[in-house]
């Protein structure tokens, strides 16, 4: 009994890894693909910060302070100066422009005041359509500024015959320490990409999966594959979707490999479970993929309920909105998203080191995905059985 069960499976994985490699489309979609934007959103995001953000200045004073200010910020590393204005209004219509990103302004007489003990005033502009490069401008010109301001602060009260820890005392009266947890280089590409690269996977092991059952549900091939399987739905789905469940494994093996080894992602805690867990990522996906094959009505409509479902995924996962704060049905939302609980181990294991049993929970609700199918074997049954659902199944 137990030898005509794997013969039946893997005469089915078989016959579906053959497919494969006569069909270009399925290697496209399983392998040339995924690994394209594996690399795209990798070399995007490899820099972790941005850097180089195109600035402008507008030095009305042309003194040795603003010279020396003027190098000061183009030496961070997010900025680069490339344009002196020689006026506000050319400044600003720059940034309309979208020729550049903020603008420095530097007033006349700003060394003056300085030298007369007067405060001087440096007006800082910038575009905050994209919050991360606006916040990045805005935080590190504003330090730099104060920095500048702290060290003239500084050196005015040592010529006042202050000594050093007094001078650093009326300059910094209150002192922060501040400590940066589970992202200590507060670095953009820990945060993002380890919520991209699963998103986009999940998209290919959804739109295998449907299309990979439903053009044989199309075709009328099914019937050949229901013989290979020996007339049993299980083997049958479990033959078909093991081949893809190899080649996207693999893929998540590939996504951890360069995360972890080639982009440093940091790793604090246990990396067994972050691997067994890509794996169930991979089959809960599968089993979301089966579910919207049995509720549509054809190729078009699964795929269609199945794009919708995956493209909320990275908004309702709380990447990008803390998820805590969303009101409870987008909360609910969320929670019925294999990749909310696997982004979760992810962030547990990578970035906290959380304690095992903590994340066993994620791990519970991401496995209990793959119970989905079971309930799906009566409409698939009909699927693979009702000869009249077949011609009709590939048209809208």
């Amino acid at each position: 009994m137990e030898s005509k069960i794997n013969k039946g499976l893997f005469s089915v994985f078989e016959r579906e890894f053959r497919w494969i490699l006569r069909e270009p489309s399925f290697i496209l979609m399983t392998i040339v693909l995924p690994l394209l934007m594996f690399f795209l959103f990798i070399s995007m995001f490899s820099a972790g910060v941005p850097r180089d953000i195109p600035i402008g200045i507008y030095d009305a004073d042309k003194s040795n302070l603003s010279r020396e200010l003027t190098r000061r910020i183009d030496a961070v590393a997010s900025v680069k100066i490339t344009t002196n204005v020689t006026s506000l209004e050319e400044g600003k219509r720059l940034i309309t422009q979208g020729k550049i990103y903020g603008l420095v302004y530097i007033q006349k007489g700003f060394e003056k005041n300085i030298l007369r003990g007067l405060s001087s005033q440096v007006i800082h502009y910038y575009n905050n359509e994209n919050q991360l490069v606006g916040g990045t401008l805005y935080k590190d010109i504003t330090n730099t500024i104060r920095i500048f301001s702290g060290e003239i602060l500084h050196n005015n009260l040592l010529k006042s015959k202050l000594s050093e820890s007094q001078a650093e005392a009326v300059v910094e009266p209150i002192r922060v320490n501040a400590h940066v947890l589970f992202n200590p280089y507060t670095n953009y590409m820990y945060y993002l990409l380890s919520g991209i690269l699963p998103t986009m996977l999940q998209f290919f092991i959804i739109l295998c999966t449907i299309y990979s059952i439903g053009i044989e549900i199309k075709k009328g091939t099914i019937a050949e594959a229901m013989e290979y399987g020996g007339g049993n739905i299980i083997k049958v789905l479990s033959g078909k979707l093991l081949p893809y469940t190899i080649i996207f494994s693999l893929m998540g093996m590939l996504m951890l490999s360069l995360m972890f080894k080639y982009l440093k992602f940091p790793l604090q805690g246990n990396i067994h479970i972050i691997i067994v867990s890509t794996i169930i990522f991979v089959l809960a996906y599968q089993a979301v993929g089966l579910f919207y094959i049995a509720l549509g009505g054809n190729i078009l409509k699964s795929l269609l309920s199945a794009a919708f479902y995956a493209s909320s995924a990275f908004t309702f996962t709380g990447i990008t909105y803390p998820m805590v704060t969303m009101y409870w049905p987008a909360q609910l939302w969320g929670k019925l998203l294999p990749l909310t609980h696997y982004l979760n181990i992810i962030v547990e294991q990578a970035l906290r080191g959380t304690p095992v049993d903590i994340t066993f929970k994620s791990v519970f609700y991401l496995t209990l995905f793959l119970l989905l199918p079971f309930f799906l074997l009566p409409r698939f049954r009909q699927l693979f059985t009702d000869e009249s659902l077949w011609g009709d199944w590939g048209s809208l």
